[in-house]
């Protein structure tokens, strides 16, 4: 088996993937076919500071399968997919090897670490959350290992300390 890139309708390649997958099982094709993946990575939103999911290459899915006339037009009438890239219709191109693990690395999941900023017990931080937004406090105690700290705040008049995310406050100079 091979890889091979399919074009798709942008933004519909995980709906791509979920049909071939469904109708290479309906069809009874699974020993010619191997993964179909979406390639996403995920990243800090820097404005919420929140992991988000992004696709690495839109209007693209990979597939892994052997090619023969069944595999093709499953592929090709699949719903969204518009065609291969490379080769001709008849004989798609493969991905290289080196292309393929270059790939297959980017799509492995990392796993998501706590966004932890510097912040040291008596910085004093504002929240960045709409209904906090003019409400500032002093760091007490710090959990890096969870990506959460605990900020004393005054609000109508009496001081509450609150667990937070680390997303949820910035420091404040």
């Amino acid at each position: 088996m091979q890889f091979y890139s399919v074009c798709t309708r942008p933004g519909q390649e995980q709906k791509v993937v979920v049909a071939m997958a469904r109708r290479v099982a309906a069809h009874g094709l699974q020993t010619r076919f191997g993964r179909v993946l979406a390639p996403t990575e995920t990243y800090v939103d820097p404005s919420t500071r929140r992991p988000r999911n992004r696709r690495l290459f839109s209007g693209y899915v990979l597939v892994e399968m052997e090619v023969d006339l069944s595999t093709l037009h499953l592929v090709r009438s699949t719903p969204g997919v518009m065609g291969f890239l490379g080769g001709s219709p008849a004989r798609p191109a493969p991905l290289s090897d080196a292309e393929v693990e270059r790939l297959l690395r980017l799509c492995e999941p990392r796993p998501a670490e706590p966004a932890m900023p510097d912040f040291s017990v008596g910085d004093k931080v504002g929240f960045t959350e709409a209904r906090y937004a003019n409400v500032t406090g002093e760091v007490v105690s710090l959990a890096p290992n969870r990506g959460r700290l605990a900020v004393r705040l005054t609000l109508f008049g009496h001081t509450v300390v609150t667990d937070v995310s680390a997303s949820q406050v910035r420091r404040l100079k």
